[in-house]
């Protein structure tokens, strides 16, 4: 008896780690509306989680973008709408970018437009991370590592955190960065 038990014990550890190291536990199926089952990333509670499912799956945001979560001085759907305004100006090059992200943001729809100016800067940054990972260049743990430092970033920046923390931050996320993309 103390055999099988023994032997049940070591299956059952064993099926435990092989399902949390490769399980998308967390992750939810739905339906698409042609029936299609799609992966939402949605279903975990960690930032960096929900970021490596989505790189994983290749599925977009459901909700609000990352850095717009939890936000103290921000509103979710305000900082959702400035996103969503600005992924026109990503289409664009220097100087005609730069004018597209001042006009976006106004007095009226953002109260520190330099931290906004510096949270839609950081989007491009995050995105060549995903080309970086996408191209092969570099894996998925890597990649959600570096998204969560530029999302952390992205928070610390809206919820106008000082300006010493900010850059602490920056300098962190610069070291891992030369790590993992040289």
């Amino acid at each position: 008896m103390q055999k099988i038990l023994t032997w049940f014990t070591v299956i059952l550890l064993l099926s435990l780690s092989a399902y949390a190291a490769g399980s998308s536990a967390g992750a939810v199926f739905k339906e698409s509306d042609t029936g299609e089952k799609i992966v939402n990333c949605e279903g975990f509670e960690i930032a960096r989680n929900r970021i490596k499912c989505r790189l994983e799956n290749d599925v977009s945001t459901d909700g609000a973008p990352e850095p717009c979560r939890g936000l103290a001085s921000v509103s979710e759907d305000d900082c959702a709408t400035i996103y969503s305004a600005s992924l026109p100006c990503y289409d664009k090059k220097g100087t005609s970018k730069d004018k597209c992200f001042k006009g976006l943001l106004t007095e009226k729809n953002s109260p520190s437009k330099k931290r906004w100016y510096i949270v839609l800067l950081l989007y491009e940054l995050e995105e060549y991370v995903e080309e970086s990972f996408e191209d092969g260049n570099i894996e998925v743990i890597e990649a959600a590592d570096l998204i969560n430092e530029i999302v952390n970033i992205k928070k610390d920046v809206l919820n106008e955190k000082p300006k010493a923390n900010i850059q602490s931050s920056i300098a962190s996320f610069r070291k891992t960065w030369q790590s993992v993309i040289s």
